[in-house]
């Protein structure tokens, strides 16, 4: 569970940054997201996607429709069911 408040804390007065040393920040693996995110409702969703946002995470593991995206190259390389 991702826990978001309704009113954020104050920082002050001053901007606040937060910066990191690499480009990329990954979340997720395949158990987590078959084992965990099936049962999201929208409104998790929306807080997660929140969340992620505000932490930085730009590299998400996107699993829903893969096997349709692979079974359509497949069959477009000549490939069929048997095969």
């Amino acid at each position: 569970n991702v826990f978001v408040p309704e009113i954020w804390p104050s920082i002050g007065s001053t901007p606040f940054a937060k910066h990191r040393n690499t480009p990329f920040s990954y979340l997720m693996n395949v158990c987590t997201h078959s084992y965990s995110l099936v049962w999201y409702d929208w409104k998790m969703w929306e807080q997660f996607i929140d969340w992620m946002a505000l932490s930085g995470v730009n590299l998400m593991l996107a699993m829903t429709g893969q096997e349709q995206i692979q079974y359509k190259v497949f069959r477009a390389l000549g490939l069929n069911d048997k095969d």
